[in-house]
């Protein structure tokens, strides 16, 4: 269907008057370029994840999950079940590991709202098909394809929109806590990176001067390869424990990224289609309806963690 409409967006330009041809043709050529840097940019962050030094250091990573899974399947599970159990096996897992970090989705997840909207706002339909029909992993691809402006031009336009954004209660108070804590922050987002923008400059202001933000943007269209975003979050804070905040299906990579053994825990919306897939996974894991259950969860969590090193420095 998309080589279809390759061709009959083609045999448009090619009818069209002069003038408009020119242009046209010119935009075209932009996107396909676009298209070749996309695949380009997800093929070398394959390869990078792939080097000797990055599987050992994430072998490493992942060893450390298991050891803390054996120490915990070795307790007295008799005292525990439910939440309590939870927060006692991911407490342990961060046990292992100086400190944690953050990788959070921002629609739908900090976000109460649905962006989908945006193939309208970009007057085009095709794009919408897409979007409806096809894998949010798709989208970067997509946008490349058929947007009708360069993105740069759009900035002011998607800034508002990120503005305009609802944000899940909860959600300041939650990164109060991780400045506190001092855990590094990674945006992991298929959105534009002006809408991610706009959103945390009018909500959360203090979280956009210190998060790393994958997103798209003119120049990096690779941002909803969402289990290379996390993996590349792992290398880069290794001594992290890795907390994955998500909403649902639109967020495969970062479940990915969990079922990989690369996160301590995974945080998801209350009701998401993927919670019974990771209840069947036996990964942690914790539900959450907006973020004052996540920074309830995250300082239980870090005070028993804080509780079992008190106690092995008594021993």
């Amino acid at each position: 269907m998309n080589k279809k409409w390759d061709e009959q967006q083609r045999d448009a330009l090619l009818s069209s008057v002069p003038e408009i041809h020119s242009a046209a043709w010119k935009r075209w050529q932009e996107l396909e370029e676009q298209v070749a840097l996309y695949s380009r940019i997800n093929t070398v962050a394959k390869n990078l994840l792939a080097t000797p030094e990055a599987v050992r250091i994430l072998e490493e990573v992942r060893e450390k999950y298991r050891q803390a899974d054996r120490q915990f399947a070795s307790l007295d599970g008799s005292r525990l079940e439910g939440m309590p159990a939870m927060i006692e096996r991911v407490a342990l897992r961060l046990s292992y590991f100086s400190g944690c970090q953050v990788g959070t989705d921002v629609d739908m997840t900090l976000s109460t709202g649905d962006n989908d909207y945006l193939a309208f706002i970009l007057g085009n339909p095709q794009l919408e098909n897409i979007m409806k029909k096809n894998s949010r992993d798709a989208f970067p691809w997509a946008v490349a394809r058929y947007v009708r402006e360069p993105l740069l031009t759009l900035q002011e336009n998607f800034w508002r929109i990120g503005k305009k954004m609802k944000m899940r209660p909860g959600v300041p108070e939650f990164f109060q806590l991780a400045q506190k804590k001092a855990m590094p922050i990674t945006i992991i987002s298929a959105q534009f990176r002006p809408i991610v923008e706009g959103f945390l400059a009018d909500k959360i202001p203090e979280v956009l001067k210190r998060a790393r933000i994958n997103a798209i943007d003119a120049n990096d269209i690779s941002a909803s390869d969402k289990s290379t975003v996390t993996a590349q979050s792992v290398l880069t804070n290794p001594d992290q424990a890795m907390l994955l905040y998500f909403d649902g299906l639109t967020d495969a990579g970062c479940f990915q990224g969990s079922a990989a053994g690369l996160s301590a825990c995974a945080f998801i919306l209350e009701g998401s289609e993927v919670e019974n897939t990771v209840r069947a996974s036996g990964m942690p894991f914790f539900t959450f309806r907006d973020f004052h259950d996540n920074t309830r969860i995250l300082e239980e969590i870090l005070e028993r963690k804080a509780e079992r090193q008190r106690t092995e420095a008594n021993l």
